[in-house]
């Protein structure tokens, strides 16, 4: 729905999403803060929706061997971070 509110919403949801099933590397909660973050770039929110998916992203790919992800998942941080900044 469209309301003030939705950031918030999406926010939280990518965030309780997310610890209800960390078995996943790429989760729908991971959906919801990339979301919060491309339809809501100037809301308050933003900026911890964009760390809460970086921080997803870091920890799915990080192991033993170190921090390996995939390019594509490198443009897409970049292109977040950048809807933020602006």
């Amino acid at each position: 729905p469209k309301s003030t509110i939705m950031p918030d919403i999406l926010y939280w949801l990518g965030l309780i999403e997310n610890q209800s099933h960390t078995l996943y590397l790429y989760s729908l909660g991971d959906l919801y803060l990339k979301q919060c973050v491309l339809e809501y770039p100037k809301s308050k929110v933003a900026r911890k929706c964009y760390q809460s998916y970086y921080d997803s992203i870091i920890f799915g790919f990080t192991g033993s061997m170190g921090t390996n992800i995939p390019d594509d998942l490198k443009k897409d941080l970049d292109t977040l971070k950048n809807l933020i900044e602006k």
